[in-house]
């Protein structure tokens, strides 16, 4: 847990902790800071989820049922260097179906409005929007590259 002595051991000798894990209270902060980031969607359901970087990458639409509430981690994008491979998740156990919240609904539905709004600009400009069906996309639509995520 960062605790405010491990922050302050954290600032002195500029060695962090193998692990750290936020309080509630940074975990809010971050949330409320990032909360016009394009990426606001992603970081919820890795913060308050448990998805992982490449769950979260390799997450499409079709995994989605905003409807019915929950979400079915099926596939990841990893790296190889900077290639990206696309598979199921890391274990067996990995592959899962995540409860949502009424205002994780939310966050998604206004994560899908945003991404449509900028693929309907991007057509407007007559700029390449692709329609890939990753929830996390790059402007053009393209899936985002994990190594682009922390």
């Amino acid at each position: 847990m960062w605790t405010d002595a491990r922050v302050a051991e954290w600032k002195a000798i500029g060695e962090r902790p193998v692990i750290a894990v936020w309080t509630a209270a940074q975990l809010a902060a971050f949330l409320d800071f990032v909360r016009d980031d394009t990426l606001y969607a992603l970081w919820w359901l890795i913060a308050l989820r448990g998805l992982r970087r490449g769950e979260a990458a390799g997450l499409r639409w079709a995994d989605v049922d905003l409807h019915e509430g929950q979400l079915s981690v099926v596939r990841q994008r990893t790296t190889a260097g900077y290639d990206v491979h696309e598979g199921p998740p890391k274990s067996a156990a990995s592959r899962r179906l995540v409860a949502l919240d009424k205002h994780t609904v939310q966050v998604l539905r206004q994560q899908r409005q945003r991404q449509q709004d900028r693929r309907a600009r991007r057509v407007d400009a007559n700029k390449v929007c692709h329609d890939s069906g990753y929830v996390f996309t790059s402007p053009d639509g393209l899936p985002l590259h994990p190594g682009y995520l922390p």
